[in-house]
């Protein structure tokens, strides 16, 4: 595996490359697969609407980087309910 993720590392290096995720509030599937692919990209930034690092702990030492959402009162326990203002 280690000759396999060297070899992605070498084909990937010169690509600029952003990951997304609608929001980091609480563990779960979808943080553990954001979180395997930032493993692949390093030094990708991870843009998300609200992000919670008490919680979510394993960006902790990532470039993540919020919308206004991530202010709002409430929006990192009923973060759900403050998207809807975006209706």
């Amino acid at each position: 595996m280690a000759d396999t993720l060297a070899e992605f590392r070498s084909v990937t290096k010169d690509l600029k490359v952003a990951i997304v995720a609608d929001w980091l509030a609480s563990p779960g599937g979808a943080e553990k697969v954001v979180a395997a692919i930032a493993d692949l990209f390093p030094d990708a930034p991870i843009y998300t609407t609200i992000y919670n690092p008490d919680k979510v702990t394993q960006f902790k030492n990532r470039d993540v980087r919020t919308t206004w959402l991530q202010k709002m009162p409430l929006a990192l326990t009923k973060h759900q309910y403050s998207l809807l203002g975006m209706l």
